[in-house]
Formats: C-alpha cells, structure tokens, sequence
C-alpha cells in the first residue's frame, strides 16, 4: 500500500515524566513523582493531548525491597505518604 502526500509514522509516543518532587520520610531523600505519558500520533480535537497509563516514585523499586507500605511502591493497599494534606 502505498501512502501519498502523509508520512506512514503513525505510532504513539510513551514517555516517563516527572511531574513533581517531594521529600520522602521513608526514604530520607527527595523523591520525583512520574506519570507513564502516552502521547497520539496526530492531533485529534477534542481529546486530551496525552493519556496517563501509569504513576510511580524514583524510590518505588527500593521502598517495595524495603517492604515499606506504599502506593507508589507498587502495592494495592499502603499509605501514600505524597498525598495532599490541605
């Protein structure tokens, strides 16, 4: 098949961004908060420019080792120690 006058590029772009950074108390060190990012390929009216697939901390992999009780360690239930207090 053959696509004239549009590029044949129609993949999806995923990209790991930091969205924040807060001191972890588990941790004892700043910790940046990441959202798994998929953006479409073309525009589209209408719809969000990007969709959420995922959320996780840069201490997520150390704190689950840990055994600490955090949702951004990987665990269902635990506290989310980044939560807002106000």
């Amino acid at each position: 098949m053959v696509y004239i006058g549009k590029s044949t590029d129609v993949m999806a772009h995923e990209a790991w961004v930091t969205t924040n950074t807060r001191w972890c108390e588990k941790m004892k060190a700043e910790a940046e908060l990441m959202e798994h990012r998929v953006y479409p390929a073309e525009f589209m009216p209408d719809f969000p420019s990007y969709r959420i697939n995922a959320r996780k901390c840069s201490y997520g992999t150390a704190c689950n080792l840990a055994r600490f009780p955090c949702k951004w360690a990987y665990y269902e239930q635990g506290d989310d120690p980044f939560k807002p207090t106000v």
